[in-house]
């Protein structure tokens, strides 16, 4: 459930509303489209097919059959693509994009690399967070095991010593008693945690600070800004190949982004562009931009070679999260190993104190 969680926030594709098909299964399907419409195979003959090939993938079939209905109609690809609510935006444009240049056999393998180098690092960041996350609920049992059925066994042992405690034992017997409470406050607190952020969803304010506060988190929150900032440099390649001006490559990502401190950067740039500044200085203005991606564009106009720089700044990006994850993975272990010691190292020696205590007391 911690993991589903991360990996929920960790999602970075772009988009307006939940998708229906998985990645992989999309995937899968532009790659075999891709292939079918490099060998000359019209579209409708390339989905007859692509039917046959999905024939056990109940989602995937409703979407192509939905795709080529529209086409018999007369639609076009892009508005058939969107039809089925099955994929984001930024693939629906994509195929608007190859459709209208007469390029969709290329667009459509670079949508099957775009999901393939999103799968990959999706894995990534779950493989190295796997193993932590699993480690700290095995920890967290086991002290809940420890203070649930070894504690009371001790105490009942010091109550027959009629004694006084120590503190620290004293404590954690104080919390050994309490166990049930304690867990139950837990579980209240995570369960009005998640009824409120359901119930703000759509709240602008509560998402922009939910995200921010994010970003806040280190190393993690850093991951995650570059995650974002190399699928904004994936949607501004994009945008700049088809030729479309700047200020409406940054509206086109604004409205298909669901990220609010992004939304709220980019909301705030394309009023700058807007009013006569230009694409650089109205991106610095923003500190959700990093001083690269700032000098890059900076670059990139000078040069006049945007789409280049976007290129390489989503590139560069990717190879950060790869790196950062194996950082984040490798200062995650060490440090959940030495606080499972920590917590399992206090409860024995709070509970050994009174027996330490006790033998002094005997060989005086």
């Amino acid at each position: 459930m911690i993991l589903n969680t991360f990996n929920r926030i960790l999602n970075f594709e772009i988009k307006l509303k939940k998708s229906k098909l998985k990645d992989i299964k999309k995937k899968e399907l532009f790659s075999n489209l891709a292939i079918l419409l490099n060998t000359g195979i019209n579209i409708k003959d390339s989905l007859d097919i692509l039917l046959n090939d999905f024939s056990n993938d109940k989602d995937t079939i409703r979407a192509l059959e939905s795709i080529r209905e529209s086409i018999s109609n007369g639609k076009s690809l892009a508005f058939a693509f969107e039809k089925t609510n099955a994929f984001i935006k930024y693939e629906v444009f994509n195929i608007k994009i190859g459709e209208e240049t007469g390029k969709l056999a290329i667009t459509v393998i670079n949508l099957s690399d775009y999901l393939n180098k999103r799968i990959e690092l999706r894995r990534k960041v779950s493989s190295a967070l796997s193993y932590p996350i699993i480690v700290f609920i095995t920890a967290i049992l086991a002290v809940i095991f420890m203070l649930t059925f070894v504690v009371p066994m001790f105490e009942d042992i010091f109550n027959r010593f009629g004694h006084e405690l120590p503190y620290l034992t004293q404590l954690i017997i104080d919390l050994s008693d309490n166990i049930i409470w304690i867990v139950l406050f837990v579980l209240i607190i995570t369960f009005s945690f998640i009824i409120i952020n359901y119930s703000l969803r759509s709240s602008n304010t509560y998402q922009l600070h939910k995200s921010k506060m994010i970003l806040s988190i280190p190393v993690v929150g850093n991951i995650i800004r570059k995650i974002h900032l190399g699928r904004f440099s994936s949607a501004m390649e994009l945008f700049i190949s088809a030729n479309i001006p700047i200020h409406e490559s940054i509206a086109l990502i604004r409205e298909m982004s669901s990220f609010y401190s992004l939304k709220a950067a980019l909301n705030q740039i394309e009023h700058k562009l807007v009013i006569g500044d230009n694409f650089h200085d109205a991106v610095n203005s923003q500190a959700f931009f990093d001083k690269r991606m700032v000098a890059m564009i900076k670059v990139g106009m000078e040069t006049n070679r945007l789409e280049e720089i976007f290129k390489l700044s989503k590139e560069n990006y990717h190879e950060d999260i790869t790196y950062n994850t194996t950082i984040l993975n490798n200062i995650l272990e060490p440090i959940l190993i030495i606080f499972i010691g920590l917590i399992v190292a206090t409860i024995l020696i709070g509970m050994y104190l009174p027996i330490f205590k006790l033998s002094m007391s005997f060989n005086i």
